[in-house]
């Protein structure tokens, strides 16, 4: 489910973009500033290794002649509906065209006609992740993966957002496009395979200008200025001058010494490039790139610097101290106008409407009316998180891991606070919530990149656990099973603790994968999932664990499910049973989800006699004969993208990547 994060292994969601959103994290031991390298989209880790999906079959009526009765749990007069909340989302990039604001993030574009006061869902965008916002002329156009909702590649709008097509000709099928860049009357596009594409008819076609540019295949990132074309790829920085024709290498064009990695994206501002570093503050080119010089003065000597990002005559970037500096002269000279304001944070964009100053986060969008001397979250209505970290329902409170941290709602989703007291924000690196779970009273939540915290006070204050845990490392799963704590990390291994968290043991698994998912069969037998190490089975508690994937044909697990003697487990194949007659009989294949599906499952539930799947790319997944056919339940649903279920009460939660939070009310009535 996750792919590497904060020098991890992590396939899932984190959901984030190539470069343009590559996780900015600190080395917290040496409290040395690094920037890891540009990361796969969420939703290509996510789906690496899912085949083709194709529709699900729709229950339209209760007369359908398709579909046995039985599966009309929540048809007709039931649908999903997106919850008031959590208002965030990870905002990759944000663009103007006259007043209107555009956000792209990860469920699609948002539209602001009120300088970010309120927000709406542009509902011709699918919501996928946005990937190079841009306003190119009359259109605007931005990059989008090739998973589940659609083929990628680039779209286009000409009526101001209000409707989206495709302008995919000439560029390869499925494909992942990760920046756009207008250069003269020309319109660049680089993929998630380091290919480049260009358009001289604003996205109507396209041919490839790829000539120079690396040919191992790895991320390219676009910035495009008059004179020349830079493209920063994990072997440096890239740079044309006759249009995309070709392309020669320019590291030895910048500063001895100066360090750059993929997650510092150069910005444009007219004939101006400016690039960050990590050792040298701001270079600068006032020759498209040909040459360039130091421009750090009112900044530290040898700053180390995250973002940097433009917005007309200001440039705005952030330092590994967590200061927000500006400069109004195209970086000759900077000011600091927030000593705070990256604590937390990853600066992607930045966008003027009128008197507000937009800036775009890894946690939804901040606005400043007094030209950054002073920021106020401007979310209303923004409802594109992503809850690739866990779901928790706890009485009548659920619990939401998000890319801002941890959110809450006592009333079933009507309201939100943020739960981040407590947890640790580091310079220029967002609070990533990670895994869930709940014991004794306290509530436990993992932090990508740093650790394991729990509270005692329903998440009111939080506290980092230490002892005997791996340091500044990444939990995915944390489940109680016969009166233990189990944690497993996306790093690899699981922990145990018998005393609620003071204090924790390795568990001694045969693989040193991450592990996703923990169950509990009955007396002491235990199964443990991985997510590409397989199946494992303890039958002492967990003193001792052997592997237990006979006739599952996919090391890739992400959720099992027991229920009165039945045990399913999802994986990115499929579904899987547990055969009765033994407990070495082996598992076998739900053939009528195969059938349907033709992809993997994230997570399982049951309510009464309906069995609910989420998957990544095909919605919600139902059957009401324990597993031998499936029907879509995906009514009222934003997103086909969903990880995880809660249930309070009669109502049925579901998390998604970039819509939110959605219920069905009244399952079983």
């Amino acid at each position: 489910m996750y792919q590497a994060t904060f020098n991890s292994i992590r396939t899932q969601t984190a959901t984030l973009l190539l470069g343009l959103l590559s996780v900015l994290c600190c080395n917290h031991a040496a409290q040395a500033q690094l920037v890891q390298p540009p990361r796969l989209p969420a939703s290509l880790e996510r789906g690496q290794h899912q085949p083709n999906l194709n529709p699900l079959p729709q229950l339209e009526s209760a007369t359908s002649a398709t579909a046995p009765q039985a599966a009309l749990t929540t048809i007709p007069g039931k649908q999903w509906a997106a919850l008031a909340g959590p208002e965030t989302g990870l905002i990759a990039s944000l663009a103007r065209k006259g007043s209107r604001v555009f956000a792209g993030t990860t469920g699609g574009v948002y539209l602001s006609d009120d300088a970010g006061e309120s927000w709406q869902r542009a509902l011709g965008s699918p919501a996928t992740q946005v990937y190079g916002l841009l306003v190119n002329g009359d259109a605007v156009l931005y990059g989008t993966d090739a998973f589940g909702e659609g083929p990628g590649g680039v779209l286009r709008s000409t009526d101001d957002g209000a409707t989206w097509q495709l302008v995919n000709n000439g560029l390869p099928e499925k494909v992942a496009v990760l920046s756009l860049a207008a250069q003269r009357d020309q319109l660049f596009a680089a993929t998630v395979t380091g290919r480049v594409f260009r358009s001289a008819d604003n996205g109507d076609t396209w041919t490839e200008a790829s000539t120079g540019l690396p040919e191992t295949p790895q991320p390219v990132l676009l910035v495009g200025g008059p004179a020349a074309l830079l493209a920063l790829t994990n072997d440096g920085l890239y740079r044309t001058t006759d249009g995309g024709a070709s392309w020669a290498n320019s590291n030895d064009r910048l500063p001895a010494a100066v360090k750059l990695t993929p997650g510092h994206i150069p910005q444009a501002q007219g004939d101006r490039f400016l690039l960050p570093t990590t050792n040298a503050g701001v270079i600068v080119s006032d020759d498209g790139g040909a040459t360039w010089r130091f421009s750090n003065q009112g900044m530290p000597e040898n700053a180390n610097l995250g973002d940097l990002t433009v917005a007309e005559a200001d440039v705005y970037c952030a330092t590994s101290d967590g200061a927000l500096y500006r400069s109004t002269d195209g970086g000759a000279t900077w000011t600091m106008c927030n000593p705070t304001f990256g604590l937390g944070k990853n600066v992607r964009g930045l966008e003027r409407s009128g008197d507000a100053l937009l800036l775009a986060t890894f946690d939804g969008v901040f606005r400043s009316m007094d030209d950054g001397a002073s920021w106020e979250r401007a979310n209303s209505g923004l409802r594109a998180a992503s809850m690739d970290g866990g779901m928790l329902a706890v009485g009548n409170r659920l619990y939401v891991s998000t890319q801002g941290g941890i959110w809450a709602s006592d009333t079933k989703g009507a309201s939100w606070r943020l739960l981040n007291d407590g947890f640790r924000q580091f310079p220029l690196s967002a609070i990533w919530g990670a895994g869930l779970g709940y014991k004794d009273g306290c509530v436990f939540a993992g932090s990508f990149g740093d650790g394991l915290y729990r509270s005692a006070n329903g998440g009111n204050t939080w506290e980092l656990l230490s002892n005997g845990l791996p340091e500044f490392a990444s939990p995915a799963v944390i489940k109680t099973l016969n009166g233990k704590l189990y944690v497993g990390y996306w790093e690899g291994g699981a922990y145990v603790s018998t005393d609620n968290g003071d204090s924790f043991q390795p568990v001694a698994l045969p693989a040193d994968a991450p592990f996703l998912t923990f169950a509990e069969l009955g007396g002491s037998t235990l199964l443990a999932g991985s997510y590409g190490g397989g199946m494992f089975r303890s039958d002492d508690d967990g003193a001792s664990w052997r592997a237990f994937k006979d006739g599952i044909r996919n090391d890739f697990i992400d959720d099992i499910n027991v229920y009165r003697g039945t045990v399913l487990a999802a994986t990115d194949d499929g579904i899987y049973r547990l055969n009765a007659d033994g407990e070495d009989a082996g598992w076998t294949e739900l053939l009528g989800y195969a059938e349907t599906i033709t992809g993997g499952a994230n997570a399982l539930i049951r309510v009464g006699r309906t069995l609910y799947a989420t998957t990544y790319g095909r919605g919600i997944a139902m059957s009401n004969n324990n597993g031998a056919s499936w029907y879509s339940a995906n009514q009222g649903m934003t997103t086909n993208r969903s990880f995880y279920f809660a249930r309070i009460d009669n109502d049925l939660f579901v998390a998604t990547a970039g819509g939110g939070v959605c219920v069905l009310r009244n399952v079983e009535r």
